[in-house]
């Protein structure tokens, strides 16, 4: 009797331990792979401030269309454009990892407005020297969007790895990409763990198997 009430307490001792190793894994691989939330897409569209005021603003983080993945990896944009000034800027918040260290990366990029309607945007990045952007705040369809195209005359060596068909790009809300993140890699992280209480389990019964032999 004694045996079976210490068995019981070993395996339920056990079971707790595991529970808690388990979330005190989970959480510290989470934090890994999605270490911070991000915000929520919101776009300027009521007419004072896009006709009257010529002040239009937008966050959110970009991603590639196709595929739909993020184009770089836990980033936050803020993008303002003022009409009078003529030009859209773009403030990039984003955190990248380099030997297991989690670093704030900031940018701020300023770009010309070649059109600014009623309804409609658009403003470009010539500054690479392999690819330009082309980037569009549409009013009507309450989207954020741009593509990236290859330079026809780039031959320089540093572009001969770049890749050369178009990349459309779009600015969604952050909070979804940072879900889809911890979702996709939950997945991973449980099919992992119900490989090794499998292969536990095995070897628990090969030891108890002997056991009984013996």
């Amino acid at each position: 009797m004694k045996k079976k009430l210490l068995w019981s307490f070993v395996l339920t001792s056990g079971l707790i331990a595991s529970l808690a190793i388990f979330l005190t894994i989970y959480n510290l691989y989470i934090k890994s792979v999605a270490p911070v939330s991000m915000p929520f897409f919101s776009l300027t569209t009521d007419d004072q401030m896009w006709n009257k005021f010529g002040y239009v603003t937008a966050d959110g983080t970009w991603v590639m269309e196709k595929p739909d993945v993020m184009y770089s990896p836990f980033m936050a944009n803020k993008i303002i454009c003022v009409k009078r000034e003529g030009v859209c800027r773009d403030a990039e918040a984003s955190v990248d990892a380099h030997g297991g260290t989690s670093y704030l990366r900031v940018n701020l990029d300023e770009f010309p407005i070649i059109k600014w309607d009623d309804s409609q945007i658009i403003y470009t990045n010539n500054s690479p020297e392999c690819v330009t952007y082309i980037y569009s705040i549409n009013r009507e369809t309450k989207q954020v969007t741009g593509i990236r195209k290859p330079r026809p005359n780039a031959n320089l060596e540093s572009c001969k790895d770049i890749e050369k068909n178009e990349i459309k790009l779009k600015l969604v809300s952050g909070f979804d990409v940072w879900q889809e993140q911890i979702s996709e890699h939950t997945n991973v992280f449980l099919n992992v763990f119900i490989l090794i209480l499998i292969g536990l389990s095995y070897l628990a019964g090969m030891y108890l198997a002997w056991r009984r032999k013996r």
